[in-house]
Parts: C-alpha cells; structure tokens; sequence
C-alpha cells in the first residue's frame, strides 16, 4: 500500500516536472492537483437520510417565492449587445478561454476534448491537413451553437446537471456547483464574453468583471477610511450579505432586467430555455439523490450567471444613486458579488442608503 502510494505520487511529480520543463504552468498544477484529489481523505459516506435533508432545504431555496414589491425602476438605456449567432473565431475564442481540468457533465466530454477538436480541425502549422475525424467532431460543435442561437433548438442535458454539495467549514453546511455540459458552457461563454465587453457597470460593482477584483474594492473602503481619518471626522459604514443570493434570484425580474439592458431576443431565448428545463441530481460524496427542478436563481457552475447577477446589482445600484442622490465621495456603495458596503457622514445617510438597498433585495427572493 504504502509502496503503491509512493509510484502514484513520484508519476504524478515526474508529470509536472515534465509539463514545467515545457513551461505548461496550468497542465503542471492539473498534474498536482488531481494527485491530491485523489490521495486525500475521502469524506464520509452519506445516509439515505442525509441526502434526502440536504436534497431538501435546496429544493426549499431554488421554489419561487411570491414578489414582496413591484418591479424595481430601471435607470439605463439599452445597450447593443451582439445577439447572432456566432462566427466560427467567436467560438474559436470562446474555447480557448474554457477552463482545464475541470470535472465533466454526464457526457464526459471536457474543455480539453473540445480544444483538441478544434485544433485538429484547424492545424495552424503550414503545411498540415485537418484530421478528418475532428473535422466532423469540429463541425457538430459549431452546428449545435448556431442552432442554439439562431433555432433556440437545444439539447435536453444541457438544462441537466450534477449539483454537487461541497463541505463548507461549519457543520452541515455546504456549498452547490453544477456539473454542466461542456459544450452548453461554450455557449454560456460566449455570451458573458458579449455582456461583458459591452455593458457598462457601475462604478460601485467589483467582482467577476476586468479590473474590478478584491483588491480594487479593498482599496476604495480603506483609503476613504484613511480620509476621514485623517480629517478626524466619522465615517459611518454597513456591511450586507445577500446570502444565498445565487440561488434565490427572481427569473422574472431578472429576464425583464436583461431585457432593458439590451439582451437580445436570441440570448434571452437560451436563458429562458436553460431555466425552464434546469434540473439538478445532487452528489454527495460520491452518491446521487433524487433530481429536482430549480425554479429560481442563476446556476452556479454556469459561466454566465455570474455577470447576469452582476447585472441584477447592478440596476440596484442605478436606483440608490437616482433615489438617495449621493452628494460627495463619502456616501459610497461597493459590491463584491453579493457582498456589499455602504457609507456616509451621517447614521441617517447611511440608514437611508441600507433602506434602499434591502428593500430592492428582494430581487433575490
């Protein structure tokens, strides 16, 4: 056993070495990793009954709830986002940004599948001749997107997923991601390459956009703390947390947002499709339970759902600034995902910003 152990993880240090020597950083990482995976602890194998609570309180969390408020007012003019079907280098690009190493869906087929496909399809050394076999393979692919978005013909599986449940620190607690298809996740990609290039967010949205990470938001709480300091005046502050707010977003608020936001007829179609089917097999350490249908919230695994949560806050935070009007650089709002800071001068200032911003929450249910 212990001998055993030792050739796997000298084969696995012997795999990095080699992808390191060629300078293959990410393909080095995947070598490692899936060694760890796969000589750590397992977790402990669920009961029927554990799976069937879990299996619950999510099937609890993606039912539609009755909206507590109206529609929230829009304060944007549309853009123009790109609503045809792709060009074959839109989804040439949008594959080569498809992440490796990444679990399957219930084909099997992976990112790395697909770039090589397309590779194979199309040699960029002068000389060679396309391989045939990946010619047909290459042109299935690019068949299913065009249909995706020019027929809204999609496949079943691509509403199907694996909701996988992820320890959390605390106990009994745990995180979902779903395990899609990988050729859906193409499709999902090029659509957040579009509504990413082409909306304008608010200054005050961080996370999930170019430029706009962790550390941006940091440095605007700090250095405004460090102002007032300085000054020696107060700086009142809030911090909320939608929780669970990826899972509990309103379909319908958020089809009518994206509308206005310009999201075209053909990629609201995708959306609206992926969500009418959206099914999910729970996994547990290895062990499935029963499927159920997601009714509200953006999927977490799908590469879009993170923009389209972005631009939900987005509107939120257009309606504070039309309503509260903020009159200086110290009466800010940053959002990090669903994670979010208010300040002001003044605890009725900021009480008045925090009234705004929960009550237009209920966006998430």
């Amino acid at each position: 056993m212990i001998a055993d152990r030792k050739s796997r993880a000298q084969a696995a240090a012997a795999a990095a070495q080699a992808h390191l020597e060629k300078n293959e950083i990410r393909k080095a990482f995947g070598s490692i990793k899936g060694w760890y995976r796969d000589a750590g602890p397992r977790p402990s194998k669920p009961s029927r009954e554990d799976i069937e609570v879990t299996r619950a309180e999510y099937v609890e969390l993606y039912t539609p709830r009755e909206p507590t408020e109206g529609p929230i007012p829009l304060h944007i003019e549309p853009y123009l986002i790109n609503d045809a079907a792709p060009t074959e280098s839109e989804v040439m690009q949008a594959v080569r940004k498809l992440s490796n190493n990444k679990a399957a869906g219930a084909s099997g087929i992976t990112a790395e599948n697909l770039k090589d496909w397309m590779d194979r399809a199309n040699p960029s050394e002068e000389g060679m001749i396309p391989e045939p076999a990946a010619v047909v393979l290459w042109a299935k692919v690019l068949e299913i997107v065009r249909l995706a978005f020019e027929d809204g013909e999609i496949p079943r599986a691509f509403s199907e997923g694996i909701f996988v449940l992820i320890p959390k620190a605390d106990a009994g607690e745990y995180r979902g991601i779903a395990l899609l298809e990988i050729i859906y996740k193409l499709i999902s990609s090029i659509i957040n390459i579009r509504l990413i290039k082409t909306v304008k967010f608010d200054d005050a949205m961080h996370g999930n956009l170019p430029r706009r990470g962790t550390c941006t938001a940091i440095m605007e709480a700090k250095l405004l703390a460090q102002l007032r300091c300085r000054i020696d005046e107060p700086l009142f502050m809030v911090f909320v947390d939608l929780k669970k707010a990826y899972y509990s977003l309103d379909r319908e608020q958020a089809m009518r947002i994206l509308e206005r936001y310009g999201v075209g007829a053909n990629i609201r179609r995708i959306i609206r499709l992926i969500w009418q089917g959206d099914t999910m097999v729970p996994r547990q350490a290895g062990y499935f339970g029963k499927p159920f249908e997601a009714r509200r919230g953006v999927c977490v695994g799908d590469t879009m759902s993170p923009t389209i949560f972005n631009i939900m806050v987005d509107a939120v935070i257009r309606n504070w600034r039309h309503e509260h009007q903020p009159d200086d650089i110290e009466e800010l709002t940053l959002f990090f995902a669903d994670d979010g800071m208010m300040t002001g001068t003044t605890q009725e200032r900021v009480q008045a910003s925090l009234d705004i911003i929960t009550r237009d929450s209920h966006l998430w249910g």
